[in-house]
């Protein structure tokens, strides 16, 4: 048999100390493989590329932390990567080979970006594939530019199906960075994906992004993880504050069967420790209850509605120039002033924020689901 060790998000931009307890530094170090979600790149002196949202970067010193931790491989493929561009995405990778840890889903080329990574582990050959929803630094058309795999190219179908009739690997586990943050279900279009991805030849389907947990199933024979939520995400002026989340030990049989086991753990100021099951506030039984078609059905319309009048119509109405008032009577006015969530932005800011609204996956499936729902189209 063979083990792994799977966490969700990482990104530590407050410490250059080693922020893992002994008892999670175990658990890294007992299985023949571990592997997390590098969400954004290390600290450097590049400028930070054109974008909606905030700019993500963490300290240096975190890839020899984990390296010294036990971690095998870094996932790249999320939507904070190429925060500055191609050269911060490079600095990273040259950390990462620095420190002889490997990497997958963003690259300096389309194609070494779309490139799987086949191991042996034990006596299985692994396939990993890692993509993520379109954000900035999505690898979509231009194949000669660097940045991250986009999960709905037809370059991953064609490479689960290639590992799976011409490697002969044994086993395909399938990395997703996509979902709607902070919301512990996942949406239509990324269930129906994931599934997809089973269907294909993946052996497993493990998402992140969502920062959230959510919910877990078995899809025939293969397993779907749809969130792990955060690992290590600590924020500078919260550092009061305990985050719970949890990672995966996957063990890999002969028979082909895969067993997990969850391991649950806290961040109290900005170090990471293992705790019991009993002891965490996360909730598998009424996650997993929440994935179960009746009840999934009703909540996700609820999901659709939610999400878009707190998040895509306020983006919106700051693209448009349009405040929402608390009664959400939409007034035009002729110069933008304080928004939602963006104070006042130019000509410029409001147009690429437009085209992240358009090129996001997330976003289009719930501004189209919403208002599909809410008129009866």
């Amino acid at each position: 048999m063979a083990k792994l060790f799977i966490c969700g998000d990482l990104l530590n931009n407050v410490t250059t100390q080693n922020f893992f307890s002994s008892n999670i530094r175990e658990q890294i170090q007992k299985v023949d493989y571990s592997i997390a979600n590098f969400e954004a790149p290390i600290e450097t002196n590049f400028e930070p590329i054109k974008k909606a949202g905030p700019h993500k970067k963490q300290k240096k010193e975190t890839i020899p932390i984990l390296k010294e931790v036990g971690f095998d491989l870094l996932l790249l493929a999320n939507n904070h990567i190429f925060d500055y561009g191609k050269e911060g995405l490079k600095s990273t990778l040259d950390e990462c080979h620095k420190n002889s840890i490997k990497t997958i889903g963003a690259e300096l080329s389309f194609e070494k970006a779309y490139e799987p990574l086949i191991v042996n582990i034990k006596e299985f050959k692994f396939g990993f594939i890692n993509a993520s929803e379109a954000q900035f630094g999505a690898l979509t058309t231009n194949e000669s530019e660097s940045g991250y795999a986009w999960i709905n190219h037809k370059r991953i179908n064609e490479t689960v199906i290639h590992l799976k009739e011409v490697e002969s690997v044994d086993y395909i586990i399938f990395f997703a960075h996509a979902g709607l943050e902070h919301y512990d279900i996942p949406l239509i279009e990324w269930r129906n994906r994931y599934r997809e991805l089973c269907d294909l030849g993946a052996d497993c389907v493990i998402g992140s992004h969502p920062h959230v947990p959510q919910g877990y199933e078995k899809y025939g024979e293969k397993m779907i993880f749809y969130s792990l939520g955060n690992f290590y995400f600590p924020k500078k002026d919260n550092q009061d504050k305990i985050e719970h989340g949890y990672s995966l030990i996957l063990d890999f049989q002969k028979d082909s069967s895969i067993s997990f086991e969850m391991v649950y753990h806290t961040v109290n100021n900005n170090v990471i420790s293992r705790i019991d099951s009993k002891d965490s506030i996360i909730d598998f039984k009424s996650l997993n209850s929440k994935l179960e078609e009746d009840k999934y059905n009703k909540l996700i319309e609820l999901i659709y509605s939610d999400a878009y009048e707190k998040i895509c119509y306020p983006y919106y109405a700051s693209v448009f120039n349009t405040v929402v008032d608390s009664d959400g009577v939409y007034i035009k006015i002729k110069k933008l002033i304080k928004q939602i969530l963006y104070q006042k932005r130019n000509q410029e800011h409001r147009e690429i924020l437009l085209y992240h609204l358009t090129k996001n996956e997330t976003y289009r499936y719930i501004t189209l689901n919403a208002i599909r729902n809410k008129f009866n189209l």
